[in-house]
């Protein structure tokens, strides 16, 4: 990938000022996040009790999906391998008799459940929910706690849940990572530390490391015990990491699977619009030779 002029020099400077940025957030000075580009959907997290006022209302068709893992989604058809990229978003047809199989109908209220409080598990819950953004499903919830006692859905049957295309309007290629906004605003690594620095990294990986650029934010900033931080802590690590973003909000993962954490903290809890998951992630980007950046380079050169 080409940079304009002195833009590769700015991009090695952003990542010592995040580190300092990271910093001012520990201590929690204060930064406005502008909310200009907020949508009106109700919350997307809902609590126990309001599963129950749900399933009380016999106007709805509430359907509450569990979700163990990856594992379970690839067995279940919302991801598909390909070879050499693994966790893809299936094609519409595949996502298609995904939904019908688990008895989903397009006018169901979705209740999707992580099975493991931690990060795996909500990296699948969301990574559902995404997905079921991307088939243009509106009624969608994540649940913040147990299912409540007693609480089943009614028999499952083989239901129809036609689909023809999915949204392109949250999910970019390599092309888009940088695309449309002048640079200004870096993809968002969401990966461990180590992994993003380059100490350990994915069995397909060649070049260790993240994409030339981009900024680290570890799924565990994102949550306290167990649940999603607030909305008012959310927005101090937004603030303080990439501010007013002007242009396309992209965040990635090895393959797409925690970058779907930060799409939810951002789009769905600060209801920014355009926030994009690179599906493909730090595996796509290495495999098609994108420039790359290891902290155990010292010289803190572009690789690739």
């Amino acid at each position: 990938m080409e940079y304009p002029p002195n833009k590769a020099s700015e991009l090695r400077l952003s990542r010592w000022l995040f580190k300092a940025v990271i910093f001012a957030f520990l201590l929690h000075i204060p930064e406005a996040f502008s909310a200009d580009q907020t949508g009106k959907r109700p919350p997307a997290l809902i609590d126990p009790a309001r599963v129950l006022e749900l399933q009380k209302d016999n106007s709805t068709s509430l359907r509450v999906l569990r979700v163990s893992g990856r594992a379970q989604l690839k067995q279940d058809g919302w991801l598909i391998d390909y070879d050499g990229l693994p966790g893809m978003l299936s094609p519409p047809g595949v996502l298609s008799q995904a939904a019908g199989k688990s008895g989903l109908s397009p006018r169901d209220v979705i209740v999707i459940v992580p099975a493991d409080k931690d990060i795996w598990g909500y990296a699948a819950a969301t990574r559902l929910f995404w997905t079921l953004r991307m088939m243009g499903h509106e009624k969608l919830f994540l649940l913040e706690g147990a299912v409540p006692e007693g609480f089943e859905n009614k028999t499952s049957t083989r239901s129809h849940y036609p689909l023809e295309k999915v949204s392109e309007r949250w999910i970019t290629d390599m092309g888009g990572v940088y695309a449309g906004d002048d640079y200004q605003t870096p993809p968002l690594d969401i990966r461990d530390v180590e992994r993003s620095e380059g100490y350990t990294t994915h069995p397909l990986v060649h070049d260790p490391g993240t994409i030339y650029g981009a900024l680290n934010i570890p799924p565990v900033a994102l949550f306290n015990n167990g649940k999603f931080k607030s909305k008012a802590e959310l927005e101090h690590l937004m603030s303080d990491v990439i501010g007013q973003p002007p242009g396309p909000v992209v965040v990635f993962s090895d393959t797409g699977l925690r970058a779907a954490i930060a799409w939810f903290a951002i789009h769905e809890i600060l209801g920014l619009q355009d926030v994009r998951i690179y599906d493909g992630g730090y595996i796509d980007w290495d495999s098609q030779d994108g420039e790359t950046y290891d902290e155990r380079n010292d010289m803190g050169d572009a690789l690739g």
